[in-house]
């Protein structure tokens, strides 16, 4: 898994709460998302988060925070298929042509 992988994920179960590298890192090694990693692991999370268009960098001090930029809460997706608006196959279709989610 990438980096950019696992921040995405780790955003995405905070419920895309800005988070600063740092933070992103200290929870994929919780979660167990990566275990093989070089010397400087939450720098290259930065550069990568900084250099990706999938992210959004909210300028903060003393730390960068970043958001996922194509994020849709698990909330609006289970709100659509139980009020019949879409069904959990096209929903998946269209996130994923869309995000590649």
């Amino acid at each position: 898994m990438t980096f950019l992988e696992a921040s995405r994920i780790i955003l995405e179960n905070n419920l895309n709460k800005p988070m600063t590298a740092s933070e992103i890192w200290d929870q994929i090694i919780e979660n167990n998302l990566i275990t093989e990693f070089g010397k400087t692991p939450k720098l290259s999370i930065n550069s990568s988060l900084h250099r990706s268009d999938l992210f959004i960098t909210i300028k903060d001090k003393p730390s960068d925070k970043f958001i996922y930029k194509r994020y849709v809460s698990k909330n609006v997706e289970e709100s659509l298929i139980e009020k019949g608006f879409i069904t959990e196959e096209r929903l998946f279709e269209i996130l994923f042509e869309k995000f590649g989610k």
